[in-house]
């Protein structure tokens, strides 16, 4: 009997920690305050045409209903995000605009 009693116990034991564990982590997260509408991208880890679909993503529209917003087909996006077209930086700050975006450069020290 006292072996049963001992591995519920340790069982027990090891539940709390793991409970305790979780609840430590969840707090951590809610205190970071990030806010779910702030995303940040650093470009620089990323080629042109990646930058414009995690844009793309980052607005919740289909290609299609991302190219109605700038007076552009669904083709020309996809030829963007696919690499065939070079993104110009003023079709960059055309997005910012449109979709309530920030572009911000920092120079390092």
């Amino acid at each position: 009997m006292s072996i049963i009693y001992t591995h519920i116990y340790m069982i027990n034991y090891i539940l709390s920690i793991v409970n305790t564990f979780f609840i430590n982590i969840s707090s951590i997260f809610d205190n970071l305050n990030l806010g779910s509408d702030i995303l940040k991208l650093i470009a620089n880890d990323y080629e042109p045409n990646e930058v414009m679909k995690i844009i793309r993503e980052w607005t919740g529209l289909t290609q299609t209903e991302f190219a109605k917003t700038l007076n552009r087909s669904r083709d020309s996006i996809n030829n963007l995000e696919n690499n065939r077209n070079k993104i110009y930086f003023n079709t960059l700050m055309e997005i910012a605009k449109i979709h309530g975006l920030t572009i911000t450069i920092e120079k390092k020290k």
